[in-house]
């Protein structure tokens, strides 16, 4: 296991959208931290509007992120918000979570995803 975390939350976040745009490929995806293959996902939220939250990581290097206000792409099996917390959380193991950097200009992550457009319903 990688004990030491290279990746930022936007390499993160890189790689979740990257994930939302092809679910089914989620094997081909490397974690942007270590590179092996091992990413998981699990989504929780509102089966009228498919938003909520979820939680990437990889099992190799346990390391991952827990983004809200994300989109459940169509077709991926989910938790409704109505779930007993513990199986949600039996679901997901224990992994360090990678938050975004403080020193980040909201206006430079602004600009960043003007060329990118996150799905939306």
């Amino acid at each position: 296991m990688n004990d030491d975390n290279t990746a930022t939350f936007q390499d993160w976040a890189d790689a979740l959208y990257s994930l939302s745009r092809s679910p089914s490929e989620r094997r081909s995806f490397p974690c942007p931290n270590c590179g092996v293959r091992a990413l998981q996902i699990v989504y929780v939220g509102n089966p009228e509007s498919h938003v909520g939250y979820c939680s990437l990581w990889c099992d190799n290097c346990r390391y991952g992120i827990q983004p809200s206000r994300v989109i459940i792409p169509d077709g991926v099996d989910f938790f409704p918000f109505s779930t007993d917390p513990d199986v949600v959380a039996a679901a997901i193991p224990d992994f360090r979570e990678v938050y975004p950097d403080e020193d980040v200009d909201d206006e430079d992550e602004e600009e960043g995803d003007e060329d990118r457009e996150m799905p939306t319903r």
